[in-house]
């Protein structure tokens, strides 16, 4: 079954940051024999976080210091981190775009190919929203609980009905990990994240030294009114638009 639904998927989708398909088996996609070939990636987001963070503290050593390198570094590497964001937004702005919700947006379902470009993959809890499905509030009639309980939305989570900014509200959380580069909640187990997270809000706590509107993004994101999460082509413009400033 999770591989009849990664065919669907990726037979429909085309964008940079989402992993292709480049063949199938002939026959049942049901049968055992059945395979799909798919763009080899190199590393995960998540083993990709605990390298960077070894980098930045390495940038941060007395030596780096002498030689006046730390700022320029430290920038520079901020930047890449927010670049790798961007495309990721843009990968979730097309899947929202073709009313396709993803649940399950965590590191582990990120990897990077050959050239070091970012690719979503595993596409086994997405699924296609339909119009005639949507209630008056805007949300749909899903299966709760569904994806990683770290990064999951608190509506998810509560099995409540729920739409695409679930998503958003994984993004959030993530783009968190990918600046702070540390784990989400990362000294709560699962009881304590449903307890404290779900039922009473808390949040990852933000660097009040990023810029403004990153901060705004993530704090916009992991909203409990899903009403006011932000799309992600709000979320790519801003990124985007973060990204210009630090060329300035």
């Amino acid at each position: 079954m999770d591989m009849a639904i990664e065919t669907h998927f990726l037979s429909v989708l085309d964008h940079p940051n989402i992993i292709k398909m480049r063949g199938v088996g002939e026959g049942d996609m049901f049968d055992s024999g059945y395979f799909i070939v798919m763009d080899r990636l190199y590393s995960s987001l998540d083993s990709e976080i605990d390298g960077w963070k070894d980098e930045v503290e390495k940038s941060q050593s007395c030596m780096a210091m002498l030689l006046g390198k730390t700022k320029s570094r430290k920038r520079k590497h901020f930047k890449k981190r927010l670049s790798i964001a961007k495309d990721i937004a843009g990968a979730m702005e097309h899947l929202h775009k073709l009313s396709i919700i993803y649940r399950d947006i965590k590191p582990e379902n990120l990897g990077f190919d050959v050239k070091g470009v970012i690719k979503l993959f595993d596409f086994g809890l997405a699924k296609e929203l339909h119009e005639s499905e949507r209630f008056s509030s805007g949300t749909y009639k899903l299966t709760g609980n569904t994806g990683s309980i770290r990064y999951m939305a608190p509506e998810v989570a509560n099995k409540q009905f729920y739409n695409l900014s679930a998503d958003v509200y994984s993004f959030g959380i993530m783009l968190w990990e990918i600046m702070q580069m540390e784990v989400p909640f990362k000294s709560f187990d699962s009881d304590m994240i449903r307890n404290m997270v779900v039922k009473f809000g808390n949040r990852p706590e933000v660097d009040t030294t990023w810029p403004t509107n990153l901060q705004n993004v993530m704090k916009r994101s992991w909203q409990i009114n899903l009403r006011k999460r932000p799309s992600f082509t709000e979320i790519v413009a801003d990124l985007e638009g973060e990204i210009d400033k630090m060329d300035d």
